[in-house]
């Protein structure tokens, strides 16, 4: 990736809000059109429902320029919306980077389709979670269906990916659920499949991730995950410490859609 100074005037339409930045389009030095993400300044998060103002510093912005340098790089991204541009401005430091723009549906898009189509998908996913741990890069954040493209073929492809934890570089910011996995957990290893599962139940039932645990209380989980090996496999996410490694997805009422 190269490194630029942002032309203000070449600010398009804003085409997505999202929790740390938005998303404009963006006409490129070489007339292109782009997607340009544009990291907020200041970020609002809660932390037990306190909220609580995160400076975009520089600590934060050389973490996310280190990140995307190498996954421009990484062949397990090759296929995803492929990041361009670094972005400057001279007073501010890096304010976004530019990515190719995608039109694809996100899996907020099929959040209504069919229980079969929507286990399909959860597969692709996992496929594609499995595959980018594997390479040593993990996602973390799960929780917005938004982040997640869905290509002709039903292939996942990633977006949002400068929060993602590269080689050891860690997440810019955390979630609850996060926060629960690494107060009982050490090791990253496992962090994905913890959330994925999670995302499972939110995805499956049509429940958000902020909701996910009180809805399980409320409702229990969705009919056809409700088996033994599930409701132990919960706990155990929830509870014990060392996480231990399984889906979900791998225990199944059958023959219910």
């Amino acid at each position: 990736m190269e490194k630029k100074e942002i032309n203000y005037e070449n600010v398009g339409k804003r085409i997505g809000k999202g929790f740390t930045s938005d998303v404009f389009m963006y006409t490129d030095d070489k007339g292109y059109e782009v997607a340009l993400k544009f990291f907020k300044r200041k970020i609002k998060v809660c932390n037990c429902g306190i909220p609580k103002i995160i400076d975009f510093d520089e600590k934060m912005q050389k973490n996310k320029e280190e990140k995307l340098k190498l996954l421009d790089k990484d062949i397990c991204m090759m296929d995803d919306p492929k990041p361009f541009d670094l972005l400057y401005d001279e007073n501010l430091g890096l304010v976004g980077y530019t990515m190719e723009y995608s039109d694809l549906p996100t899996l907020e898009d099929c959040r209504w389709d069919s229980k079969r189509k929507k286990l399909i998908l959860l597969k692709k996913l996992r496929e594609r979670v499995e595959e980018l741990n594997r390479n040593g890069i993990y996602i973390g954040d799960f929780y917005s269906d938004d982040n997640f493209l869905v290509d002709d073929n039903g292939e996942i492809k990633f977006l949002d990916i400068d929060n993602f934890n590269v080689h050891g570089l860690d997440f810019d910011l955390s979630n609850p659920y996060i926060d629960n996995y690494f107060e009982r957990n050490k090791k990253i290893n496992n962090v994905d499949n913890y959330m994925f599962n999670l995302y499972t139940l939110s995805f499956y039932s049509r429940v958000i991730m902020p909701r996910l645990l009180l809805s399980i209380q409320e409702d229990g989980i969705p009919h056809r995950f409700n088996t033994k090996e599930n409701h132990e496999l919960i706990n155990d996410m929830l509870t014990k410490k060392n996480y231990e490694k399984r889906y979900i997805l791998d225990s199944q009422k059958k023959g219910l859609f």
